[in-house]
């Protein structure tokens, strides 16, 4: 589910053109956005607190789905969108369909919820591995945000990192250390007919142009 960039390098190539759309708008269910990645062109908004599962049906409702991340430059710029300065634990796409309870296979399980190949990672050492609390797997992917939550971790598992999670995403005593959930980052991607009527309209320009 990746943005047409063939489609929009040839638009970008015809120059300036009039404006044909505008700025995405808010959607409900987002307490922020719609905030734009200018390096993929797609549009992020961030969900209330709840499991992973509800925010990604959200995120469906919405157009889009929870975040997928195939780059460390995408990283980055969801984490300093959405992490509120390192008081929010974050959602993003990545998550575990079979439901395998051995470590073993568990990380070679996760998937993007979109489809998009797994390209990219950010777990630190020893994640996956679904340790779950009170022995509840872990089938789910948050990246770290919350400085509060992460005072308790190895120094290896610090802002922007991943983890393998719950569905609830919260963790309380008595376990190793506490967790406070986390809030779901959607991201809608253009779809592919509305950058090809975008190509056709700037054509378009383009022709009537040379015509003069």
């Amino acid at each position: 589910m990746r943005t047409n960039l063939f489609i929009l390098s040839a638009v970008m190539a015809l120059g300036p053109l009039p404006f044909f759309g505008a700025v995405p708008p808010a959607k409900a269910g987002a307490i922020s956005g719609p905030i734009v990645d200018p390096s993929n062109s797609n549009t992020y908004y961030l969900l209330a607190q709840d499991s992973w599962t509800n925010s990604e049906a959200e995120a469906v409702a919405m157009g889009g789905q929870l975040a997928t991340i195939n780059n460390a430059t995408e990283n980055a710029f969801v984490y300093n969108a959405f992490s509120e300065g390192g008081t929010r634990n974050l959602w993003i796409g990545l998550y575990d369909p079979t439901q395998d309870s051995l470590g073993g296979s568990h990380a070679s399980n996760f998937v993007w919820a979109d489809g998009d190949a797994v390209v990219y990672t950010n777990w630190p050492l020893g994640e996956p591995n679904n340790y779950g609390a009170n022995g509840v797997p872990e089938y789910y992917t948050m990246m770290w945000g919350n400085n509060s939550d992460i005072a308790y971790l190895p120094a290896s598992r610090g802002p922007g990192t991943w983890n393998d999670i719950a569905d609830s995403g919260v963790y309380t005593p008595p376990f190793i250390y506490p967790v406070s959930g986390a809030f779901g980052v959607v991201e809608i991607v253009p779809e592919p007919a509305s950058l090809i009527l975008l190509a056709a309209g700037a054509l378009g320009l383009l022709a009537r142009r040379s015509s003069r």
